[in-house]
């Protein structure tokens, strides 16, 4: 992904535009291919306008790669936790999985893309503290 488009996702993505951030990775697709970074962004999108499954497949089919496991797994364990149907089996899957993408993950994704790994980890972070408030209450 060039320079000229990553300040244009991340403008999306802070605004909260995810709509505009699919439409704006479709496009980027259509030009570079398959790229990791817009499958990325455009599965975020469709994750945070309620399109779980979509987002899941399309955040599976690359989880395998080492630069990108830890986002992918920190992106899938947030929508699996807001999907309406919790599947309790993925959750602890992906929790005990976080530990070993954090290790895996090659330094240079934390390097090449820190306004993205510190964005999810933030999103991440607050997900689970709403989620363990939530917990104490029942």
């Amino acid at each position: 992904m060039s320079r000229d488009q990553k300040p244009q996702i991340y403008s999306l993505v802070r605004r909260g535009w995810h709509d505009q951030l699919v439409r704006y990775c479709d496009g980027v697709m259509k030009i570079k291919g398959k790229d990791p970074t817009a499958v990325f962004w455009k599965a975020y999108g469709l994750g945070m306008t309620g399109n779980y499954g979509e987002a899941r497949r399309q955040l599976e089919s690359f989880q395998s790669r080492r630069d990108m496991q830890l986002p992918v797994t920190m992106a899938l364990l947030y929508f699996a936790r807001k999907a309406p149907n919790l599947d309790r089996e993925l959750i602890e899957s992906l929790d005990s999985e976080l530990t070993v993408a954090e290790d895996v993950t090659v330094r240079a994704y934390k390097l090449q893309n820190p306004t993205a790994h510190n964005y999810i980890h933030l999103v991440a972070n607050k997900t689970l503290h709403a989620l363990t408030q939530r917990c104490k209450h029942y």
